[in-house]
């Protein structure tokens, strides 16, 4: 970006809107050390920027530490970036998690907007229930 003939290479400066600060500042600290952050650091948000950036270690890594957050606060968000950023193995752990809860899930706002939106996602809760 800052090589090409892009507004940024000829300012010197990249601005990120889609992030907070706190994002912003794990993704340049793993750039420069290759560090992955410790678990309470690994976001959705965090997980979403590395899919952007194309860090595909740092994407699996914290895929894998936000399977572990998973809960009913947090299932349609996390159910959504797993279909959206082509995230399988979130995927199959939310679906997991929406299977084992759906008398709790299917009474969420969101449940109803998710499978309006992503008919995939109900079809596959369906596969992974019966099999």
């Amino acid at each position: 970006m800052l090589n090409s003939d892009m507004k940024e290479s000829q300012t010197g400066q990249v601005e990120i809107k889609d992030f907070d600060s706190t994002v912003i500042r794990l993704l340049v600290k793993y750039f420069y050390s290759g560090e992955i952050p410790d678990d309470d650091e690994c976001s959705l948000d965090f997980l979403k920027a590395a899919d952007i950036f194309g860090e595909d270690k740092l994407r699996d890594a914290i895929e894998g530490k936000v399977q572990g957050t998973i809960d009913i606060g947090n299932i349609m968000e996390i159910m959504t970036t797993s279909f959206i950023y082509n995230m399988p193995t979130l995927k199959k752990a939310a679906l997991a998690f929406v299977c084992n809860n759906m008398k709790t899930v299917k009474t969420l706002d969101e449940w109803r907007t998710l499978h309006e939106n992503h008919p995939q996602v109900l079809r596959d809760v369906m596969e992974m229930a019966f099999g």
